[in-house]
């Protein structure tokens, strides 16, 4: 990647622009400092407390009752959905795994999180290293390597708000809690009995209301904010004035609505679910650091008790490192949810963290951002590299279509004619590009149907370049079988009652009806 890299070094130096789409709104990975004095003053207790701790390791048994169903679709996150359970395989008849075991070694920011196989599922396994968090079921069951932003613990992944969360604050307080866009000092609560210090942790998204570009053509036809800032709670930590421990915690999410039809500013209101968890007992391990040996966390929807699971730790020896995670090396990466903004990318890969998901990220960040010609600069060598790269397993560009395809769409929508035609004059003819062009037209179609004249323009540009010596009645086909199988997975969904996704199977056979067209 050394072209990359050079031409990154250029691109370092540029200065950071907030743009007004809502998925470049994304929380920044890495920690935080210079809170309040009172609030340093707290942490630094809190830190000096856990100072002597090397790491730990632990086995953790857990039994949820009553449990809820959980949701098993692979783009969803929340206390609700599979990814809040420390399984990731679909669950039994009940819906939800009612009991189960896991093993954490954790030394510094660094953990591994594994799964024995028994006679319910697999065995399975996560990993956290540097600001992401990797999953087997996301890296070896999947073509791509996922890596989980650092912030979907507080969207309850691997029930992390439920209890695992006060493993990790006894062991480095400051790595997680340093991580909150507005730390402050709150009320004294009374938590079993005990009056209790209070640290609270407020989204920015909630402290300072953001005003952004009305999006009503956004792909997905609608904002991308709502598929995290809705799993960014509230947090507020209880502290222990004895012991300067935390003692448990509560989670409350947040609905994010808009207070006008055109450009808005986002309005933040309590959506009644909320996760709460409480350290039942303490054990005081080598080294005198304070763990919890017993924890309960609740799910809770407008007070009503959804989820109720019971932790049980028992210790083990601190390890002295963390093993690599078994991360596929024929994989590129991605980042699902939620997208950084450029200057995050940027400062990744300045740290030597060049990777498919830092450049690939960094290319649809500068479209969406209307920086055209980084993009386009960033688009064709990110793509180039990927093709020349025979490391790669031939199943690991499936999705990159999608990837680009939107920042295609946005690089259509707000680059001058001069921009478009620098684009293609550089633009090979392969398989891939076909790809992902194919996708950018079609969504830029889709969303953008007022373009009329740019839309003919793009297609006669892409009938030139990708289907010049191509029968074109077999692409006629393609499309065709395409529509078909549309129309019968839509028909399929309606019959089961899912008329939501029904009618989205709808609208992309229609797309590619246009296409026909």
């Amino acid at each position: 990647m050394r072209k990359t890299v050079l031409w990154l070094s250029l691109v370092v130096c540029a200065p950071g622009l907030f743009a007004a789409y809502d998925s470049a709104l994304a929380p920044y990975p890495w920690r935080k400092s210079g809170f309040d004095p009172r609030v340093e003053e707290l942490l630094g207790k809190l830190e000096t407390r856990a100072a002597k701790c090397a790491g730990f390791s632990a086995t953790v048994t857990w039994a949820a009752d009553p449990g809820v169903a959980l949701d098993l679709d692979r783009q969803k996150y929340g206390p609700l959905s599979l990814k809040s359970g420390l399984n990731w395989h679909l669950p039994n008849g009940a819906g939800f795994w009612p009991q189960g075991a896991v093993t954490i070694e954790a030394v510094g920011r660094t953990f591994a999180i594994h799964k024995a196989e028994d006679e319910s599922s697999p065995a399975d396994w996560w990993y956290r290293e540097g600001e992401h968090i990797y999953a087997r079921a996301w890296s070896v069951d999947w073509p791509t390597v996922w890596r989980f932003h650092h912030d979907a613990l507080e969207a309850d992944i691997l029930a992390y708000c439920e209890g695992l969360g006060l493993l990790f604050w006894a062991a480095d307080p400051g790595e997680y809690l340093r991580r909150g866009d507005r730390l402050a000092i709150g009320e004294d609560r009374l938590v079993n009995g005990k009056a209790m210090k209070t640290l609270v942790a407020t989204p920015a998204w909630i402290a300072s209301p953001l005003f952004l570009e009305n999006r009503t053509t956004f792909p997905f036809n609608h904002s991308t904010m709502l598929s995290w800032a809705v799993y960014r709670p509230v947090v507020t930590y209880f502290i222990d004035p004895e012991s300067d421990t935390i003692a448990g915690a509560e989670f409350v999410y947040h609905d994010c609505l808009r207070d006008n039809p055109k450009d808005w500013t986002t309005v933040a209101r309590p959506s009644g679910l909320a996760v709460t968890c409480l350290a039942e007992s303490v054990a005081e391990l080598d080294g005198g650091v304070l763990f919890p040996t017993r924890i309960t966390g609740e799910v809770t929807a407008d007070g009503k008790v959804l989820r109720r699971t019971v932790f049980q730790m028992a210790f083990g020896p601190a390890p002295a490192a963390v093993a690599a995670a078994p991360l596929p090396a024929d994989k590129r990466m991605i980042d699902p949810w939620p997208f950084y903004r450029s200057e995050v990318f940027v400062e990744m890969t300045a740290r030597g963290e060049v990777n498919y998901a830092n450049l690939l990220g960094l290319a649809r960040a500068f479209a969406f951002e209307k920086r055209v010609t980084e993009a386009r600069n960033c688009l064709l060598q990110t793509v180039a590299e990927i093709e020349a790269d025979t490391t790669l397993s031939n199943d690991t560009g499936g999705g990159i279509d999608w990837e680009l395809g939107f920042a295609l769409h946005e690089y259509f929508r707000w680059a001058p004619d001069a921009d478009i035609a620098a684009l293609w004059n550089n633009l090979p003819a392969t398989a891939l590009w076909r790809a992902i062009v194919t996708r950018g037209l079609e969504l830029y179609r889709r969303f953008e149907p007022a373009a009329k004249e740019r839309i003919e323009a793009l297609q006669d540009l892409f009938n030139q370049t990708f289907l010049e010596g191509i029968v074109v009645e077999r692409t006629v086909l393609l499309l065709e079988i395409r529509k078909a199988d549309l129309l019968w997975r839509a028909e399929q969904a309606e019959a089961a009652g899912l008329t939501t996704r029904a009618d989205e199977l709808r609208a992309q056979a229609e797309s590619v009806a246009a296409s026909l067209r």
